[in-house]
C-alpha cells in the first residue's frame, strides 16, 4: 500500500472480507475459516489476484479494476464466503451486514480510511503476539464466588429481567409446576 501511495494508479481498490463483521467470533470454527480461506484462494487463482490473510478470520485483496469487472469481483468475494457461513452458521446468515462483511476502499478516494483499517489489523496482530496481553486474556474457570454473584443477581432482578439483561444466544426453558416447559 505504501508503494501505491508514492505512485498512485487509478482504479486500485483494497477489499476486505471480514468474517468478524458477519458472524460472532464465538461461532468461528477453524473448519469454517479454513473453508473460506480455501474458497478465496481458489477465486484468487482464477482471477489472477493475490489474497492476504490479515487476521485470523479476515482477508484482503488489492486489485486494479473498475466498472463491471469490480462488481463481478465484489459479488464473487461475497458469494463464496456467504455459502460457507450459511452452511456452518445458518442462524447468523439472515443477520449478516454485507457492508461490514465485504468492505471496498477506492484508494484514490479513500486511502486514509483503508490505511487506518490496515493499521488496526497490524495493531491487533501485535496484541495477539504480545505475551503479557495474551496472559491477561486467558480464561479461568468459574469459582464458587462467581456462581454466588450470578444467583444473587438472579434473585435481585427476578427471572424476566435477569434473562433479558444477561442471556444472549442461549435458549432458556421456563419450568412451571403443573405445566409443560416452554422456551
Amino acid at each position: 500500500m505504501s508503494q501505491w501511495r508514492h505512485a498512485p494508479v487509478e482504479n486500485v481498490h483494497l477489499i476486505f472480507i471480514s468474517l468478524g463483521g458477519a458472524v460472532p467470533v464465538s461461532k468461528h470454527t477453524p473448519e469454517m475459516v479454513a473453508q473460506i480461506g480455501t474458497g478465496l484462494c481458489v477465486l484468487a487463482a482464477q482471477r489472477g489476484i493475490r489474497i492476504y490473510q490479515v487476521a485470523p478470520a479476515d482477508f484482503a485483496v488489492m486489485v486494479r479494476a473498475s466498472g463491471e469487472l469490480l462488481q463481478d469481483l465484489q459479488r464473487d468475494l461475497k458469494v463464496a464466503p456467504l455459502r460457507v457461513v450459511e452452511k456452518h452458521s445458518p442462524e447468523n446468515f439472515g443477520t449478516i451486514n454485507q457492508n461490514r462483511f465485504v468492505m471496498v476502499f477506492n484508494l484514490t478516494e479513500h486511502y486514509r480510511a483503508a490505511a487506518e483499517r490496515v493499521a488496526k489489523y497490524a495493531a491487533d496482530a501485535q496484541k495477539i503476539n504480545d505475551p503479557e496481553i495474551a496472559q491477561q486474556k486467558q480464561l479461568r474457570p468459574l469459582s464458587p464466588e462467581d456462581l454466588e454473584n450470578v444467583l444473587h443477581a438472579f434473585k435481585k432482578f427476578g427471572s424476566d429481567k435477569f434473562l433479558k439483561a444477561f442471556m444472549r444466544d442461549q435458549v432458556v426453558v421456563r419450568n412451571v409446576a403443573g405445566a409443560n416447559p416452554e422456551p
